[in-house]
């Protein structure tokens, strides 16, 4: 009886102790409800990112943009990469926010991200603000050149101000065009003349939780005007479908899209990217000269446990024109293998390696070959 009653007595006094730790853990939640009711529920998010590449190219080779050596050189990248981003995502009731900042210890702070979002009752979104275009499309995970190197093989029109309405799977907006350039062979006074933002759409449909596919397009024009010559309009657009499947462990994705003038519109295609898109576009005597490009993209992955996973891809890009003289086809095709370690949660190990042919420019020159090998760590928190 006595065991009894002093374990009862105990208990009594361990409740009673108890009692203001879990009124005190009771307060703070219905304060932490209030504070997010007042500021909304906030986010916080980073990725630090750090690569070590070696590339070496042939004598020819001009180059892509961002790679280090170009025309025959050979050499190791080792630098954070400039998209380690640190970032903040906010939801309050119909409305939902994001920045995002770019870190690199060479260049100064660059905002990646900074947008809101309104979504209105009937299920309409409305975003104002820098974000990722309507029509943008990425289906690789390469690492190469701060993971941009295959953002020519896809129409990758970046982040960009922009005004988009969304319902369901479809997003159309309107978007700032990239910094305009007069194209060569215009009169001597030539003025670029924008009087609308650049238009882009896209629908995505997802059957399953493991695939997706999507159609997307995009329209831009600028004018150059002059008093001592005729007037150009300078007409851009692109359509493309993409589209990714998983089967099991393994999962396939592809792209193809075809574009003119891509280059004023602000993709970042191969041409682009070795100098020769804005050489494709001239004014003539019997007027402009457009280019036209066509790519496809595709990639497998493989998951062998939690740990460990595979990518292969595999992208092809071709650049024509019509200017005088310009009467082949600037070529350039890719392939890559990667693996992806997860140590844990946040640590990853990402090696891979790549080669580049970059065939003949649109004058039949040879361009020349590269080939890297290089390792990512990246820490996302």
């Amino acid at each position: 009886m006595r065991k009894l009653l002093t374990v009862i007595c105990l208990s009594v006094l361990l409740i009673f102790l108890a009692a203001p730790a879990f009124a005190q853990q009771n307060d703070f939640g219905k304060r932490l409800e209030k504070l997010e009711n007042t500021i909304g529920a906030w986010n916080f998010y980073g990725s630090i990112r750090l690569l070590a590449i070696w590339e070496e190219q042939t004598e020819t080779t001009i180059g892509f943009k961002g790679s280090t050596p170009t025309g025959g050189d050979r050499d190791l990248t080792f630098d954070l990469q400039d998209n380690t981003r640190l970032g903040a995502l906010v939801k309050k009731g119909n409305l939902s926010a994001g920045y995002e900042i770019a870190l690199d210890d060479t260049d100064a702070l660059e905002t990646r991200i900074a947008y809101a979002k309104w979504t209105f009752d009937n299920g309409i979104g409305l975003l104002i603000g820098q974000h990722y275009t309507p029509a943008v499309v990425d289906v690789s995970d390469s690492i190469a050149i701060n993971d941009n190197s295959y953002m020519w093989s896809v129409p990758y029109n970046g982040r960009r101000p922009q005004f988009t309405l969304s319902y369901g799977g479809l997003r159309v907006g309107l978007v700032k065009q990239h910094a305009q350039y007069v194209i060569s062979g215009a009169p001597a006074d030539a003025e670029i003349d924008t009087t609308i933002p650049k238009i882009e759409a896209s629908y995505t449909y997802r059957p399953t939780k493991k695939a997706w596919f999507t159609v997307v397009g995009g329209y831009q024009t600028y004018a150059l005007s002059s008093e001592i010559g005729e007037e150009y309009d300078i007409d851009s657009y692109v359509i493309g479908a993409a589209g990714k499947m998983k089967f099991g462990p393994a999962s396939v994705a592809a792209c193809v899209w075809t574009g003119q003038n891509t280059a004023p519109y602000g993709l970042l295609s191969a041409a682009k990217w070795t100098g020769a898109n804005k050489s494709a576009i001239r004014i003539e005597a019997d007027g402009l000269k457009d280019e036209q490009v066509l790519g496809v993209t595709s990639v497998a992955t493989f998951d062998a446990s939690k740990a460990l996973s595979f990518e292969a891809g595999a992208a092809y890009q071709k650049t024509t024109s019509d200017r005088t003289g310009y009467t082949e086809d600037d070529e350039t095709i890719g392939y890559y293998l990667q693996s992806r370690i997860k140590v844990s949660k946040y640590l990853w190990f990402i090696p891979e390696i790549g080669y580049f042919d970059y065939k003949d420019d649109l004058k039949g020159a040879d361009q020349g070959q590269m080939w890297y090998a290089g390792i990512q760590t990246r820490i996302d928190f």
